[in-house]
């Protein structure tokens, strides 16, 4: 991998992992990384837009989701680094 002029690297110092993730169902796969000193915010980083843990989502609606690490298709197929979108279901 080349060096990149625009990259921003800092130490995790925490990881914050969902006090629900379940190992073997792998729901609630999520976490926060606590960083060793905060990002610049500029036009390459930006923050994130989270709803508020009271907001529900209508069945149906269309969501996108991205990130990194291992996950698998409906066929089983392993992926990573993707995005891809989905719907809103009921569990």
């Amino acid at each position: 991998m080349g060096s990149n002029v625009n990259a921003e690297t800092r130490e995790v110092t925490h990881v914050f992992v969902h006090p629900e993730f379940d190992e073997e169902t792998v729901n609630f796969d999520v976490a926060l990384l606590k960083l060793s000193s905060p990002l610049p915010i500029n036009e390459r980083i930006r923050t994130i837009c989270a709803p508020p843990s009271d907001m529900n989502f209508a069945m149906g609606l269309e969501c996108y989701v991205t990130g990194w690490g291992s996950s698998s298709d409906n066929n089983g197929n392993g992926t990573s680094d993707e995005s891809y979108s989905g719907f809103i279901r009921d569990r």
